[in-house]
């Protein structure tokens, strides 16, 4: 009996902490939030490898950046799948945004919490600045290559250079294939 007693008042006060929300929930929130922020922080890193391989034409380096891109990007959205689980799991509902568990918590987040959060938002405000940059190289490699081919081949350049087969892309664009 007096077991029982204790086991529901140490309940009562773990809850109490952490405003209703279960302890374990709270520190995989916050471990879910720093993983995020590490995969960003990977994802920058890829995209700047790109953006050096590219201005180095080094094509095998481009082509393993693209893979190491799909790689990240697939391992971001499995941790978004579990961040949404632990959502539900505090609240009932997968999109909770941080006002909303805030007030689960009472208005008073946990420093942790806090921490993990800015950090997170510091990789992705540092994510959208190296996409842009990416953005910016990207559009001007594929600029330049549009211009060598129409200095090469004049006004023509819709044709695909000898040796080259070419086919429609379902996006709208034309696939080269080089290794033709």
């Amino acid at each position: 009996m007096t077991q029982n007693t204790l086991t529901r008042h140490t309940t009562t006060t773990a809850q109490r902490r952490s405003g209703g929300i279960a302890p374990h929930a709270l520190t995989a929130l916050v471990e879910l939030y720093r993983c995020e922020a590490r995969l960003l922080d990977d994802l920058t890193g890829v995209l700047h490898r790109q953006q050096v391989a590219l201005e180095s034409d080094d094509l095998d380096a481009v082509d393993d950046t693209v893979f190491a891109l799909h790689r990240v990007l697939g391992t971001l959205a499995e941790a978004r799948r579990r961040r949404n689980e632990v959502h539900a799991m505090i609240a009932g509902v997968e999109q909770l945004d941080s006002e909303a568990i805030d007030k689960l918590l009472g208005g008073d987040p946990p420093h942790e919490l806090v921490e993990a959060r800015s950090v997170l938002r510091s990789s992705a405000r540092e994510l959208a600045g190296q996409v842009s940059r990416s953005r910016a190289r990207l559009e001007g490699a594929v600029a330049n290559g549009a211009a060598l081919i129409r200095s090469v081949y004049g006004e023509k350049a819709q044709e695909a250079p000898a040796g080259w087969t070419q086919s429609e892309s379902p996006h709208g664009g034309m696939l080269l294939n080089r290794t033709a």
